[in-house]
């Protein structure tokens, strides 16, 4: 019986996690601003970026959900994180991880350092698509294969 209300319990959770996957609207956001100061790491070539979080945002995560029900959240963002970094060594981007940040930034056709905002919707673990010619595409993990040769043509 504990077998099965551990398996129900997966089969939940994996349901709870693809329905809010399946929700996300791809598109492309232009609103950005200009930076004035030196912002660090600039985005300026076609990327793919991986949104992590911090160390205090997973505390807050499993206390939410549980011990196991985190370790099942985890063990699906580790799976899918390593798919998608052997995905996408063979393609010809640029690959940037990022921890507890809020926007990101990158050049735009004139040159000027620009601020990008993510989007902030409560999700521990996202992905972009940056290119110069397109700006940034939020993108499904469950999806990623086929919306990285869409939005890069590849």
């Amino acid at each position: 019986m504990k077998a099965f209300i551990s398996k129900l319990k997966i089969t939940v959770l994996f349901s709870f996690l693809l329905i809010g996957c399946a929700n996300q609207q791809e598109h492309v956001v232009v609103s950005s601003q200009v930076v004035k100061e030196d912002p660090g790491d600039v985005i300026y070539t076609n990327s793919t970026i991986i949104i992590q979080p911090t160390q205090l945002q997973l505390d807050s995560l499993q206390q939410k959900l549980g011990e196991s029900n985190f370790q099942i959240v985890q063990g699906d963002y580790v799976f899918y994180a390593n798919a998608m970094t052997g995905f996408f060594s063979d393609k010809n981007v640029v690959k940037y991880t990022f921890s507890g940040v809020n926007s990101l930034h990158y050049k735009n056709a004139e040159g000027k350092v620009m601020k990008y905002n993510l989007e902030q919707n409560g999700e521990s673990w996202q992905l972009y698509f940056y290119s110069p010619e397109k700006g940034f595409r939020r993108v499904d993990f469950v999806d990623y294969e086929s919306a990285f040769t869409k939005f890069f043509n590849q």
